[in-house]
């Protein structure tokens, strides 16, 4: 490394040594805002493994670019050692802190770091943090402002040397630096690999050598770079729409009561009403760091024997199969929301969704029925028939009115299925063995 740069470096260690370095961010790495990505998306799967002899959860972080302490909180282990033969967990599985669109999200609790390309999460990796107080890592929004190939390591002032190190095994930058634009703050390599996933530097990231190599060509000078602090975070498989909830332990013990957020979380998501105090519980006790379920069911929903795929899956509450308005408009109706009230139009007829239960108008007499016309199933459904007093038809026939307050998440609508699919007359059979709702439109009938 040229004597220039060894001089800046020094001067950025030396600022970032100070306590007012790590008691916030700089000016320009303002503190991300832990309201601004509420919802997110979900990533990756887990995977079930048997450990084999010789093997312990350092070796099987290594290679799935783990921390040792990923491993312990997922299988709810206090020690890296593993008998040979316990099936364990391997977390990689992830609610996304936030997104960008290309860059990387450090979040500082989960001891992640994400890459992103083209709006996509490319990897994950693992790295340490610092050890709190005044060697805390800060957040903030950031970027790569350099990028080194074995650095020189000048002491800053609390470290017990004045010499600088150069590179070579000594080096506790190991030999890859990618240096961010908070003074004194990079991601590094380590000559203490075993201390990744925990609080132990003195403000930067550091990572296994092999991991920062990798990292270290996938990065460039000026690409963005958000540090977070999420001990919290809600999202949604975008493989089945389930939702997730997914914790991590307040590492600087800075985010307060975690129920409190937990439900702090749950209400600004729109989620709070779906989850009820028991399953709150769990969710304030779950220490594993894995995403947990908190909505949306194996339920596959099929208009014209098409399944049909929604961003929220369907779910059972009340007594009902509630599923997003995109059902609604696979069969060709148009749906509207205004004031609260969402508005279903389909073959001539509106339905209603307002909440508040009417007075039923007489009924017109009713028609014999033609043999030719479809029947609904006589398979029960996994909720009751909808009751007078939940339904009522308003003067003009055409029009219903159904008590069902229209119910919204991640920017969807969410309805009951059988009350609608009941009001416009259509046919349906629940087929319990597959949990599968099958609907066919007038046109279509089961067979066709």
């Amino acid at each position: 490394m040229n004597k220039p740069f060894r001089l800046s470096l020094a001067l950025m260690l030396m600022i970032f040594a100070t306590a007012t370095a790590f008691a916030k961010p700089s000016e320009d790495a303002p503190t991300a805002d832990p309201k601004r990505h509420v919802i997110t998306p979900v990533v990756g799967r887990n995977l079930s493994y048997v450990v084999k002899p010789g093997e312990d959860l350092y070796v099987l972080g290594l290679r799935h670019k783990l921390a040792i302490e990923h491993l312990m909180w997922a299988n709810g282990l206090t020690s890296e050692q593993v008998k040979s033969g316990t099936r364990i967990v391997i977390p990689l599985q992830h609610v996304l802190p936030a997104t960008l669109d290309n860059g990387l999200i450090i979040n500082l609790p989960e001891r992640g770091v994400y890459l992103f390309k083209n709006h996509e999460c490319v990897a994950f990796y693992p790295c340490a943090i610092g050890m709190g107080g005044r060697f805390a890592t800060p957040t903030g929004d950031t970027r790569i402002v350099n990028k080194q190939m074995n650095p020189t390591w000048d002491p800053p002032e609390w470290a017990n040397q004045k010499e600088p190190v150069g590179p070579g095994p000594n080096n506790p930058l190991g030999d890859r630096w990618i240096g961010l634009g908070i003074p004194g703050v990079g991601l590094h390599g380590t000559t203490q690999p075993m201390s990744i996933g925990q609080n132990a530097s003195h403000g930067c990231m550091r990572m296994y050598p092999a991991v920062i190599r990798e990292l270290f060509e996938e990065v460039n000078v000026g690409m963005p770079v958000r540090i977070m602090y999420e001990t919290v975070k809600v999202g949604v498989s975008s493989e089945d729409g389930q939702v997730y909830l997914q914790t991590y332990p307040d590492v600087y013990a800075q985010a307060g009561d975690r129920a409190t957020l937990i439900r702090e979380k749950l209400e600004h998501a729109g989620l709070s009403e779906f989850v009820d105090d028991e399953q709150l519980k769990r969710l304030v006790a779950d220490k594993s760091g894995l995403p947990q379920h908190v909505l949306g069911d194996d339920i596959v929903v099929k208009v014209n024997n098409q399944r049909v795929t929604t961003t929220v899956a369907p779910f059972v509450r009340d007594g009902q199969i509630w599923t997003s308005a995109e059902v609604l408009r696979a069969l060709g109706a148009q749906v509207r929301l205004e004031d609260k009230v969402l508005t279903v139009s389909l073959n001539g007829k509106t339905v209603r969704f307002d909440g508040e239960p009417k007075e039923k108008a007489p009924a017109p007499p009713v028609a014999p029925a033609s043999p030719a016309a479809p029947e609904t199933t006589s398979t029960p459904l996994p909720f009751p028939s909808t009751s007078a007093s939940a339904e009522a038809h308003a003067v003009d026939p055409k029009v219903e009115s159904l008590a069902y307050t229209p119910r919204r998440f991640n920017g969807k609508s969410l309805v009951p299925v059988k009350p609608v699919l009941q009001s416009f007359g259509l046919t349906f059979k629940w087929v319990p063995k597959f949990k599968t709702l099958l609907i066919y439109t007038a046109h279509a009938t089961p067979g066709s």
